[in-house]
């Protein structure tokens, strides 16, 4: 329990670590480079970039607006990530910008957005980004839940994808901080408990006959299908109680510890939620 007590406090330590701005998105436009050694980063941006292997975060001259954006680009060797995370005086109610995309097929882009108070997660936004190019740059927004109107803190991650010369840029991040957020379909998708340690609950209002998967990214990308998981004869994976209401049971103890990103997927719709695995 220690161990994966301190691997969950080492992913999230950039938490600790803020832009001087509070509200401002840190190097939205991604102009400020620094110069380590073998590789440039992003300043005030964390990646996993390394001297011993091919950087998988690195300068695009091609922005959307001024001079540079950044590219998350799968060079073979990591799956590349990118995060910052920043002091917050105004609680946000979507995160955006501009993105081009070149993802491989069977691939996909995961973005994310945190919001704390008193270091304890409050609110989030996610989106999966699937195989597909663009010819340029395109808006894009992601909501943020609003279950507590207040936040003090917040940090942003991007993983991106798992297939050699995947590849997504990013320009002029921004937040909303107006109140007229479009309205999301109104889709019930509850994962619980949250933390969890054996059994995870998923509750929907998907129909039982929906060609669906159920899928899991850890911190560093890697996949886990919960189909695998799915525990046929729980007394808790009920249709017939209320129609509009699927409940079903995952067994996830064998996972690691760590966080979690919970993905329905079906060829009509994509939710996503975050779970922590103790």
């Amino acid at each position: 329990m220690k161990k994966c007590y301190f691997i969950f406090l080492l992913f999230l330590s950039p938490c600790f670590s803020f832009a001087n701005v509070p509200d401002t998105i840190p190097n939205a436009g991604f102009e400020r480079w620094l110069s380590l050694t073998w590789f440039d980063n992003p300043e005030t941006w964390f990646t996993n970039n390394n001297s011993l292997l091919a950087a998988g975060v690195v300068k695009d001259s091609a922005a959307y607006s001024g001079y540079l954006a950044v590219k998350v680009i799968n060079s073979g060797a990591l799956v590349p990530q990118l995060w910052t995370s920043f002091h917050l005086n105004t609680r946000p109610f979507s995160f955006g910008g501009y993105f081009k995309k070149n993802i491989l097929s069977n691939d996909s882009v995961i973005i994310s957005v945190h919001l704390y108070y008193n270091n304890i997660i409050v609110d989030s936004g996610h989106s999966i980004e699937y195989a597909g190019s663009t010819s340029g740059y395109v808006p894009f927004s992601i909501p943020i839940s609003q279950h507590l109107a207040i936040a003090d803190s917040c940090d942003i991650t991007i993983v991106g994808g798992t297939l050699f010369t995947s590849e997504i840029s990013f320009d002029d991040l921004a937040f909303d901080f107006s109140l007229e957020i479009p309205p999301i379909n109104d889709v019930s998708f509850s994962v619980y408990p949250n933390p969890c340690s054996n059994n995870l609950i998923i509750q929907s209002n998907f129909s039982k006959s929906d060609n669906f998967s159920l899928e899991a990214y850890d911190a560093i990308g890697r996949r886990q299908f919960l189909n695998d998981a799915y525990l046929d004869n729980s007394t808790a994976d009920d249709y017939i109680v209320d129609p509009k209401k699927v409940r079903r049971v995952y067994n996830i103890s064998k996972w690691q510890c760590g966080l979690y990103i919970i993905v329905y997927r079906s060829n009509k719709q994509k939710y996503a939620a975050t779970i922590i695995k103790n």
